[in-house]
């Protein structure tokens, strides 16, 4: 498996004033824009988390998350880094800026009695000291800045990240929401932290011992009618679709999404079996 790069947008490897500058330039346009609900209050999404929760297994075992390590789970979701870090004995914050997911992620925590702490804040600017954890994880959060993880892991700490690398069902599945969604951006989905030579250049001038995989997480179903029932009927990115479109758009959509599961199924009994693909990456925080 190969993932596609994004070298147009390619900080120099050794300029980390260039790479600061970036990820300053990018919050402030963020900043900009006005604050959006939380998509997270509407769909269910248990149906995506149920099916990532392997990655995120995956993620703190290249991390090597262990007792008694101080660990911030950035963009958690409703949980699945930072219960997979607390099943091993760590000490994990795990912060999100949906109030929705953070109280998913409490009663996930209650049912486990698992001593995290959850903290509703923007992971592009945390609200921690320098060097604050041992450890700093983000499991597809897309638009992490780089810079600002690394600055509260401590000197020799790890700093780990799971994200799609565009490619697959799950690419073509986010442009097809794009195509749909007015004033959305239609280009190619390829997010940053998911390509590798965008992620190595980021981490060359703070970070060591750079290890990046490209790992898929198998999706299965019964048949490709139920996953796409179940995918309409819950998936939060599509709720407001639904509510916005005309009832025949709504339905062109689902019948486009039927013709995508059914290009990606490698699957040949009947069944849905879609490998939707990531990148791993794990490094070591430069001793200062």
């Amino acid at each position: 498996m190969t993932a596609s790069t994004h070298v147009g947008s390619l900080p120099p490897v050794s300029d980390e004033d260039t790479i600061r500058a970036t990820e300053q330039q990018r919050l402030r346009a963020d900043q900009a824009k006005p604050e959006a609900a939380d998509l997270f209050a509407v769909g269910d999404y248990s149906f995506w988390s149920r099916i990532l929760e392997p990655a995120s297994q995956s993620l703190v075992e290249a991390a090597r998350v262990g007792a008694g390590g101080r660990v911030l789970d950035v963009a958690a979701g409703d949980g699945n880094t930072a219960l997979a870090a607390s099943r091993r004995g760590a000490i994990v914050t795990a912060l999100d800026p949906s109030q929705a997911q953070i109280e998913r992620g409490r009663q996930r925590t209650g049912m486990e009695n698992g001593p995290i702490a959850w903290v509703r804040a923007d992971g592009r600017r945390l609200p921690f000291a320098d060097s604050s954890f041992d450890g700093c994880l983000d499991s597809f959060g897309e638009e992490m800045p780089v810079v600002e993880m690394l600055r509260v892991v401590r000197s020799g700490g790890v700093f780990g990240i799971a994200e799609w690398t565009g490619e697959g069902f799950f690419g073509a599945y986010v442009e097809l929401i794009r195509r749909s969604t007015p004033g959305s951006d239609r280009g190619e989905y390829r997010p940053d932290l998911g390509q590798e030579d965008y992620v190595r250049a980021s981490l060359a001038p703070f970070a060591e011992n750079i290890s990046v995989q490209h790992r898929s997480i198998p999706a299965r179903f019964a048949t490709a009618g139920s996953f796409c029932d179940e995918l309409l009927a819950k998936d939060p990115y599509v709720r407001p679709l639904e509510a916005a479109m005309a009832s025949r758009r709504w339905e062109d959509f689902s019948e486009e999404l039927y013709r995508l599961v059914s290009t990606w199924n490698a699957a040949d009994d009947g069944s849905v079996l879609l490998e939707l693909q990531y990148q791993l990456a794990v490094a070591t925080k430069r001793r200062t």
